[in-house]
């Protein structure tokens, strides 16, 4: 954020699995991050320590003890704009990452931010397929510019385009 190349007012973070943890976190707790699509990561833990996966291990057992969601972290994030990704396949719960949207679509429409939630479904596994990467590039270029953003049209290219 320091180099001088880099926009200082128009900083996003985007990251998949380990990367979607930090950038959930990363987005929660600095004011510097205008828009933000963690992947792969965000459920429900109720619903994602029930299932057959449990992952736990990228969570605070105080967090946790204090009766805390994911959500949380995205409510944390409210004045800025978030997009989450999800995939078909992966071993963490649909169901799971659609509790934590829902919740946080509610919360951000209390303050008339709706639009500034966002849940994408992917194809595939655990990762962030071209399709995916799209739609987050076209939410990140929305969202730069106040929700008034469009991204460039041109050619698509991989399974989705010609």
């Amino acid at each position: 954020m320091s180099r001088p190349d880099v926009e200082s007012s128009a900083h996003r973070l985007h990251g998949c699995s380990g990367g979607g943890t930090l950038t959930t976190y990363i987005s929660a707790l600095d004011d510097r991050i205008r828009v933000a699509a963690p992947s792969c990561y965000m459920n429900s833990f109720r619903t994602l320590f029930a299932g057959r996966v449990g992952d736990s291990s990228r969570i605070s057992r105080t967090f946790l003890a204090a009766g805390l969601d994911q959500t949380d972290f995205v409510e944390l994030f409210f004045a800025q704009a978030v997009a989450d990704h999800f995939d078909r396949e992966d071993f963490f719960t649909v169901a799971g990452a659609r509790q934590v949207f829902e919740e946080a679509r509610r919360w951000y429409g209390i303050y008339g931010a709706g639009d500034k939630v966002a849940w994408v479904i992917g194809p595939g596994k655990h990762g962030t397929p071209l399709e995916v990467r799209e739609r987050i590039y076209e939410w990140m270029i929305r969202w730069l510019k106040d929700g008034r953003g469009e991204a460039p049209r041109g050619p698509r290219r991989g399974p989705s385009g010609p």
